[in-house]
């Protein structure tokens, strides 16, 4: 597949995810969420993406496109690093100007996938990555304690000042929060009431329960690269049988990585599985 179509499939599984967090304001944040009719799901024409672009960086361009396709809002920064006396203070993911109020808003943007660990009390804490290296409540203690107070310091007001941007125009500061949700294959418990049940993507397994479950055995496999993530599954891939996915994801496990999967049944349907590199019971 060519990797400028992968591109916009890419970009239209971005555009589909749907926002995490329900309310406008959640744990001292605020969520920046375009309305639908600023956000229409289309395919347009993206510039070439590195191949070797990570997801989250990805996941990036694809929101400065859709700013792009708006007619409400500007892009003034993106991906801005500030650095002092050649010391790295943070990166500011977009600043934004609503063309009807004048007003600027620094976004940060972030786009996850999370697993329910159903073994850990704290709510937010149990939402983990794929390979536990992070987790729902570390992300918003990361946006609420260090991404977004980087605006209020002074080496970073006097930065933008000479982009020629007053940081008193800045009237907001927002997350936008896109993220697809796992749980445990066969758990049927509602999730938290300020998480979207939209998010909902899938399940989750442990390598014990891939390897013993004949439930698999019969169906086909396709393991996108993690850059791919964002794209809907769809049928136009190479898929493996059982026996080969197995091999793969052993020998993820060993190196404490998870495997991310889209599985066929006979009829031709598709759900999204992780198997995971740690035990869950």
């Amino acid at each position: 597949m060519r990797e400028r179509y992968k591109n916009q499939l890419q970009f239209l599984g971005y555009q589909k995810a749907h926002h995490l967090i329900l309310p406008d304001s959640f744990y001292g944040l605020d969520f920046f969420k375009l309305p639908a009719k600023e956000n229409p799901i289309q395919a347009v024409e993206l510039a070439a993406l590195p191949d070797k672009l990570i997801l989250g960086k990805r996941a990036e361009a694809f929101f400065e496109a859709e700013i792009n396709q708006s007619n409400r809002y500007d892009v003034l920064v993106s991906n801005l690093q500030i650095i002092d006396n050649k010391i790295t203070l943070g990166e500011i993911d977009f600043l934004l100007k609503d063309l009807r109020s004048g007003d600027i808003s620094h976004v940060e943007l972030v786009y996850k996938f999370y697993l329910l660990d159903i073994r850990i009390k704290n709510p937010l804490e149990a939402w983990v990555g794929a390979n536990r290296k992070d987790s729902l409540w570390r992300k918003l203690d990361h946006l609420k304690n260090h991404q977004l107070p980087l605006l209020q310091k002074p080496s970073v007001q006097y930065f933008l000042k000479k982009l020629g941007i007053n940081p008193n125009q800045i009237k907001n500061q927002y997350a936008h929060f896109k993220a697809h949700l796992f749980l445990p294959k066969g758990y049927n418990k509602p999730i938290l009431p300020d998480l979207n049940p939209n998010c909902i993507s899938g399940t989750y397994v442990d390598l014990n329960s891939f390897k013993s479950d004949t439930y698999f055995r019969d169906k086909l496999y396709y393991s996108p690269f993690k850059k791919d993530w964002s794209i809907a599954p769809h049928l136009e891939v190479n898929w493996e049988d059982y026996n080969k996915q197995l091999e793969e994801v052993e020998y993820l496990a060993q190196n404490k990585k998870s495997s991310y999967l889209w599985v066929k049944n006979k009829l031709e349907q598709i759900e999204l599985i992780f198997v995971v590199w740690w035990p869950i019971d």
